[in-house]
């Protein structure tokens, strides 16, 4: 069945669960979907535009227990964490906000009341990223390769302000010492960590590109991130 190799779920490594993961795990290409226009009997042609997709995930997982029911608890506690949009931290060192596509037929090997392996295949769909990447001022430098990844703007109001320009939005009668953010990572607007859908002008939320960023504001910015990688 071959050796064995860590995974983590949502922070939880499995194996103090007496769940592991075999070497053939998978990661493949980030799904892209170009669109273009060539005219007729033309040699060049017109990127209209690129969309990226995620990456497939794919790995075995290997259930241990003194007889079938344990191991079938181990597996569907592990599958009950497997449920929704989780985070996956891989032997290759990243991690993938990832959801479920398929979960295969359990194998059994084994003898009851002695020992029961139950093995099963997963495959999953997610967005290959760093831990979270947290930086003060307006100029920093992102890692990532991913053409755009989402990102949250902060900053605190130094004085009062009929208007407040900060990462597209726009924000009406600020007064000295608020707190405002756009969390183009959770899809929110802030003011002072409450939702504040009135008195702002909003266009889109921000976002990061490879290399050197830049967001200016009356104010320091933080910007939060993830490095994200194509």
């Amino acid at each position: 069945m071959g050796d064995f190799i860590g995974i983590a779920i949502n922070g939880t490594d499995l194996s103090e669960r007496g769940v592991n993961m075999l070497r053939d795990y998978k990661i493949g290409g980030t799904a892209i979907t170009n669109t273009i226009f060539q005219g007729r009997n033309r040699s060049s042609y017109r990127l209209l535009a690129g969309v990226y997709g995620q990456k497939p995930v794919s790995f075995t997982l290997v259930y241990e227990g003194k007889t079938h029911r344990e191991a079938a608890l181990n597996r569907s506690a592990v599958e009950a964490m497997l449920w929704g949009k989780v985070e996956i931290f891989m032997p290759d060192g990243f991690f993938y906000t990832s959801t479920v596509q398929s979960i295969g037929e359990g194998t059994i090997y084994g003898q009851e009341d002695n020992q029961i392996l139950i093995e099963v295949y997963y495959e999953l769909q997610g967005i290959q990223h760093d831990p979270l990447m947290t930086v003060v001022g307006g100029n920093f430098f992102n890692p990532g390769t991913l053409p755009y990844t989402d990102c949250s703007v902060s900053a605190t109001a130094g004085a009062a302000a009929a208007i407040y320009l900060l990462a597209g939005a726009t924000f009406h009668d600020v007064k000295a010492g608020e707190k405002l953010e756009v969390d183009g990572i959770n899809g929110r607007i802030l003011r002072n960590g409450a939702p504040a859908p009135g008195n702002v002008d909003f266009i889109r939320f921000p976002q990061v590109t490879p290399g050197q960023n830049s967001f200016l504001a009356p104010d320091p910015v933080t910007v939060s991130f993830y490095p994200s990688y194509i």
